[in-house]
């Protein structure tokens, strides 16, 4: 099992709609980590940040943007 320690310093009620084939997945992640889908989607929402924030560096060397 793959385990987590996120603290959340401030939480901020957010709504949006997902559709059936999301809801599925969220369900079937949750359930396979044991956590949350809430706790699923932080998880996402960090990862998907890092691998955005890789790809700039790997880009922009050094902070130089075009």
């Amino acid at each position: 099992m793959v385990s987590y320690n996120i603290v959340m310093k401030k939480k901020t009620p957010t709504s949006f709609s997902l559709s059936e084939e999301a809801v599925k997945a969220l369900d079937d992640l949750a359930g396979h980590y044991g956590i949350s889908k809430t706790g699923v989607l932080e998880i996402i929402i960090r990862e998907k940040r890092r691998d955005v924030e890789r790809e700039k560096a790997s880009l922009f060397p050094a902070g130089k943007v075009a």
